[in-house]
C-alpha cells in the first residue's frame, strides 16, 4: 500500500507539471477528446495459462473502452490523458489440473476488471490534409480487480474458493495510431504489476468428517495489455 501511495502521488505531481506546462503555452487551441472502444488482448504472464507459472493470469482476450483528451504543447507535441477499461475472463478449463480424474471436477471463474489512468507526452504529425499519425509515451496508475476461483468435486466431497482483493500499482505503456478525418484507429501496450491480497478456504467432508482451512497471502502478479481499438474525435 505504501509504493502504491507513492505511485500515486508521483501520477499526481506529473499531472500538476504538464498541466502548468499546458497553461503556460501560448497556443489557444482547446482540447481534443476521442472515444475508443475495441478487443484487449492480455500479454506476457498475464495470459499465460502454464500452471507451473505462479504468476499466469490465464486471462482471455477481452474487450476494452478508453476515453482520452489531448492538448497541443506546441505544433506538434501534445500532453496527452487517458482512462482505459479492459474486461477479460479467465480461462477455466485451462485452470483444470490434468492429473485430475474426477468426472465431477469443476472449475469457475469470474472477470478480470484493470483500469488504467494514463497521462504523458504525444507526437503528431499530418501526412496528407485529411490524415494524421502519432505516438505516445504514458505512466499512470493501474487498479485491477482479479477473479474469484472455485473448484470443486464431487467425487472427494473436496473444494476451495481463491478470493482476492483489488490491487493497484505504478504503470506505463506507449501507443500509436492513425487518424483520418474524424476515425482514430489506435493501439495502446499498458503493463504493471499489482500487489494482492489472496485468501484460500480449503473444506473436506466424508463419512461425516469434515474439515477446512484458511491460507492469506500477498502477492504480485503482472496485468499486461495490448489494446486494439478504434474510435472517433470528438
Amino acid at each position: 500500500m505504501k509504493n502504491s501511495m507513492c505511485y500515486f502521488c508521483s501520477v499526481l505531481f506529473l499531472l500538476l507539471i504538464l498541466g502548468s506546462n499546458a497553461s503556460a503555452q501560448e497556443s489557444t487551441s482547446s482540447m481534443h477528446f476521442s472515444l475508443f472502444g475495441g478487443i484487449a488482448l492480455p500479454q506476457g504472464d498475464f495470459g499465460s495459462t502454464v500452471r507451473d507459472n505462479d504468476k499466469a493470469g490465464f486471462a482471455k482476450t477481452g474487450f476494452c473502452a478508453m476515453a482520452e483528451g489531448s492538448k497541443n504543447l506546441n505544433e506538434n507535441v501534445l500532453w496527452v490523458s487517458s482512462l482505459a477499461f479492459a474486461l477479460n475472463s479467465a480461462d477455466e478449463s485451462a485452470m483444470k489440473d490434468p492429473s485430475d480424474y474426477w468426472d465431477e471436477y469443476s472449475v469457475s471463474a469470474g472477470n478480470y476488471l484493470t483500469s488504467w489512468a494514463m497521462t504523458g507526452i504525444g507526437y503528431e504529425t499530418a501526412i496528407s490534409p485529411t490524415i494524421n499519425i502519432y505516438g505516445t509515451g504514458q505512466i499512470g496508475l493501474l487498479l485491477s480487480s482479479v477473479p474469484d476461483v472455485e473448484a470443486s468435486s464431487g467425487y472427494s466431497a473436496s473444494s476451495f474458493k481463491v478470493t482476492t482483493k483489488m490491487g493497484t500499482s505504478f504503470a506505463y505503456g506507449f501507443g500509436g495510431g492513425i487518424k483520418i478525418n474524424k476515425i482514430n484507429i489506435g493501439i495502446r501496450y499498458y503493463t504493471g504489476e499489482p500487489e494482492y491480497e489472496e485468501s484460500e478456504v480449503y473444506s473436506y467432508s466424508t463419512a461425516g468428517y469434515s474439515s477446512s482451512s484458511t491460507d492469506t497471502r500477498k502477492v504480485q502478479r503482472p496485468a499486461t495489455v495490448l489494446l486494439l481499438m478504434i474510435g472517433i474525435n470528438l
